[in-house]
């Protein structure tokens, strides 16, 4: 297919199936897949220069943070980690910090 996700087979036996193992599959590739355009939980983070208020905007660069931290968690997360039913564990945990909340 065009992002190289799932191929299909025509015919009586034919169906749909992944292109590559599912722990090679991210979360982030399938919403990459399925959007018109780029990744971004506002507007100014997915096509900057579309916000007539951009240049004078206070909490851009906070959202701009917060996308980043969102877009590497789904980078992070496989087809294989949401079949599983496997949680991550947070990177405060990781480091010895507390998490802000618990899954």
């Amino acid at each position: 297919t065009q992002h190289g996700l799932v191929a299909s087979t025509r015919g009586a036996h034919g169906g749909y199936r992944l292109e590559r193992a599912p722990d090679r599959i991210s979360v982030a590739e399938i919403i990459d897949a399925l959007e018109d355009q780029p990744f971004g939980l506002t507007e100014c983070t997915a096509m900057p220069g579309v916000c007539s208020v951009e240049g004078a905007c206070h909490i851009r660069t906070h959202w701009q943070r917060i996308n980043l931290i969102v877009r590497r968690t789904l980078e992070s997360v496989t087809v294989a980690d949401m079949i599983a039913g496997t949680q991550p564990v947070p990177a405060t945990a990781a480091a010895g910090a507390r998490p802000p909340f618990s899954w």
